[in-house]
């Protein structure tokens, strides 16, 4: 599960992390401290804006150029070195 905010789109290969407290996916970022900051899973497909949790796909590793994956970073790559291979 995943959750989402109104007027906030996510693109197919958000990094997104797992919330501790939930346990429901949320957009990655290195900074945060409820488990978001732990890279976990790449976004498979488009997520249009919701006022709540929805059902979505995501991979768990998969293999793409990096620079098409939306938040990815170093600390990313240290997390989930297997999340992404490719350029």
């Amino acid at each position: 599960m995943l959750r989402q905010y109104i007027g906030s789109d996510l693109e197919e290969g958000t990094v997104l992390g797992l919330v501790t407290a939930t346990g429901i996916f949320d957009v990655y970022k290195d900074t945060n401290t409820d488990g978001t900051n732990v890279a976990k899973v790449v976004l498979a497909e488009h997520v249009e804006a919701s006022t709540g949790t929805q059902v979505t796909s995501a991979y768990i590793n998969v293999v793409a150029y990096k620079d098409k994956l939306v938040g990815l970073d170093a600390a990313a790559m240290v997390d989930r070195s297997a999340i992404v291979t490719g350029k």
